[in-house]
């Protein structure tokens, strides 16, 4: 008997082992079989299948698990889609700027007789800045007239730039206009008001009152050295013109203000201004961005302290020189913090004649 009830335990021990066994493996791939999931699913997203989701079954702490894995998902792919539209962006954003680059003139340029330098610099990848310049032939056989512009359209982005794209469409047209119409290119030499309506229809046209541009226009007759002008809301610009003294320049504020373009369909203009160019002087056109650099709330470097760079720097330099030396003083300054609205700076003088 003894020996009997030894085996009988032995043999109830066994079999509770075994079952012990059995249940312990039945749980093993009931808690296995989620995780499985979990790998395939995972396995999935690694081979970019990013539909991929799990099942939520099982215990408290598996439901919590899945869940956790297909929010996981969905902010994958919602990333992946911003990460799209962001690389969508930045290419359109560098199109544009690209576009952009082609409708500014070179650093150099000639018109007529007129030598024109410049420097340019936006903000951000566009921007508003644009000035452009074009010969006006003359029926009378005498060299042509040079109309040269340089305006600032609201704000910097893409959305000035495209207001700036229609400007340069609208100096293409008037263009063909003057080289078409004799009578029309006289009337744009004698009053360049005519050249601002059309670019304050065009502007007005293309934002519909929703974004502004000032623009200055000028006029150089080479044959009366006449230089007439009308303005838009923007920065009047100087003449430097050789002094008595030997080595002096005076700087001479040209063009009167008046109403920015684009606000509405029809606009008046203000005055015409008229000025003598004698051929030893120099045009100054330039947007308020380099008039206008705020450090800690104070304008560093405004009209008052440029106008002296220009009687200073003018009276021993010219063109790109005089360009290049502005620009240096410029950029000692607004590098101390970003940029903050597009620059343009433009010296225009004459070429001597033989």
């Amino acid at each position: 008997p003894m020996y009997q009830s030894i085996a009988q335990v032995l043999l109830l021990c066994l079999g509770f082992i075994s079952l012990s066994l059995l249940l312990a493996r039945r749980m093993g791939d009931a808690m296995a079989r989620p995780l499985e999931y979990l790998q395939a699913a995972a396995e999935r997203i690694k081979e970019g299948n990013f539909e991929a989701r799990v099942r939520v079954e099982g215990d408290a702490e598996f439901k919590t698990l899945q869940n956790a894995f297909n929010t996981m998902t969905e902010r994958i792919i919602s990333l992946i889609g911003a990460e799209n539209d962001k690389a969508t962006l930045e290419s359109a954003i560098e199109l544009a700027e690209a576009v952009q680059k082609t409708l500014i003139p070179p650093s150099k340029t000639e018109q007529g007789r007129v030598e024109i330098h410049s420097r340019v610099r936006m903000a951000d990848h566009c921007g508003g800045d644009w000035w452009g310049a074009i010969q006006i032939p003359k029926n009378d056989g005498s060299a042509p007239a040079t109309l040269i512009l340089v305006g600032d359209v609201t704000g910097h982005g893409i959305g000035p730039a495209l207001v700036t794209a229609a400007a340069q469409g609208c100096l293409l047209t008037i263009e063909t206009w003057v080289n078409q119409n004799p009578a029309y290119a006289m009337q744009v030499t004698q009053d360049p008001r005519m050249v601002l309506h059309t670019f304050n229809r065009v502007v007005y046209a293309a934002a519909k009152g929703s974004i502004g541009m000032t623009l200055f226009a000028a006029v150089y007759d080479h044959g009366t050295q006449n230089l007439c002008t009308a303005n838009a809301a923007h920065q009047r610009a100087y003449l430097l013109i050789p002094g008595e003294t030997p080595g002096t320049v005076q700087v001479m504020p040209v063009g009167t203000s008046g109403k920015a373009l684009g606000e509405e369909g029809e606009l008046e203009i203000g005055q015409v201004t008229s000025h003598r160019w004698p051929p030893e002087a120099q045009l100054i056109l330039f947007t308020d961005g380099i008039i206008e650099v705020m450090i800690d709330g104070k304008n560093s470097f405004d009209r008052k302290k440029f106008s002296h760079l220009l009687r200073d720097l003018g009276a021993k330099s010219r063109g790109s020189t005089l360009v290049n030396a502005l620009w240096k003083e410029w950029e000692s300054v607004a590098s101390k913090v970003p940029q903050q609205d597009d620059v343009t700076l433009i010296v225009c003088n004459l070429k001597k004649v033989a």
